[in-house]
């Protein structure tokens, strides 16, 4: 029988992995999976999600990560508005507390929404992670972890950012139009 205890740490299954000699057999089938097959399911992936989406305005691949969708349409979105939109909505005055048409002001929103969502999209992306209820060491000890992976922690001025994002986007959602 096998080895009582089969499990390796990932550095020794690396080792292990560089110092395999590989077959031709073993190569052609790396080639052909990566390859071929990987190309074709990747093709008809993105065939089915184009189908879906001019079909039923979304996809059924967007929904298994819906998050990741949104985050995605909600920066991207935001970008756009900002270089080439011709309107802009009521802003609260912080003086009076009223809301004006003061297009600078909303040029500003509208960045400080970018940022928001920049981030947002970010930790979608895998560039960043978002670790909103964690107390800082558990912070500290998942970004270690993090670093590894060419990652790190959202910072907790970067969560307030977002969460401003929201909060403008629930205040201004009606406003944001070309």
């Amino acid at each position: 029988m096998g080895e009582e205890n089969s499990w390796i740490s990932f550095e020794d299954w690396e080792v292990k992995k560089k110092e395999h000699k590989w077959s031709i057999f073993e190569l052609i089938s790396i080639w052909y999976h990566r390859l071929v097959i990987n190309t074709y399911h990747s093709i008809t992936y993105h065939i089915k999600r184009s189908i879906g989406r001019v079909r039923y305005g979304i996809s059924r691949q967007d929904v298994w990560d819906l998050n990741h969708f949104l985050a995605e349409v909600l920066f991207k979105g935001m970008c756009e508005l900002r270089t080439c939109g011709h309107s802009y909505g009521p802003t609260k005055d912080p003086q009076t507390g009223q809301y004006e048409y003061d297009e600078k002001r909303w040029q500003e929103m509208l960045q400080k929404m970018i940022w928001g969502f920049n981030i947002l999209y970010r930790t979608q992306t895998g560039e960043l992670d978002y670790c909103g209820k964690m107390t800082p060491e558990q912070r500290e000890s998942f970004n270690a972890i993090s670093i590894k992976y060419d990652s790190r922690v959202t910072t907790v001025e970067e969560e307030q950012m977002i969460s401003e994002a929201f909060d403008l986007l629930k205040e201004h959602f009606f406003s944001l139009w070309d």
